[in-house]
């Protein structure tokens, strides 16, 4: 099963429906939650940066979206 909703997920996982991977920082505050890390292996996911396409853009938003491809560019 899928969920958008973090709270959701982790009231199904409270309630014994399985697993999920979650953000860290959504279960850090409770107690009630077992957390698994794999020592010399880090986890990643990609992000993307939604911009709404207009033919007019907004100048912050090209500048912030020119300085992530600067510095996270590929090596």
């Amino acid at each position: 099963m899928e969920a958008d909703d973090t709270e959701a997920i982790k009231r199904l996982v409270e309630s014994g429906f399985g697993y999920r991977f979650l953000p860290e920082h959504a279960v850090r505050e409770v107690a009630f939650y077992h957390t698994l890390r794999v020592k010399g292996h880090r986890l990643t996911r990609s992000l993307a940066l939604a911009m709404a396409q207009a033919d007019y853009p907004r100048k912050l938003t090209e500048s912030i979206a020119s300085f992530l491809q600067a510095v996270l560019k590929p090596e």
